[in-house]
């Protein structure tokens, strides 16, 4: 899984494409998140071991 998690790690790291999909998946279609208003995070979601899909 984890080369399939950098793959799109690494494509929506294109501000226009991350706010492409927020906008038709969350927001309908609606501009409500603008691409160049978009800052870097500092930390990426990370499953610790032990944590899983049905899990603890």
């Amino acid at each position: 899984m984890g080369e399939k998690n950098e793959a799109i790690l690494s494509y929506l790291e294109d501000n226009a494409r991350f706010a492409d999909l927020m906008n038709g998946a969350v927001f309908g279609g609606i501009q409500a998140v603008d691409p160049g208003q978009l800052e870097d995070a500092s930390e990426h979601y990370t499953e610790k071991e032990g944590k899983g899909r049905g899990g603890n």
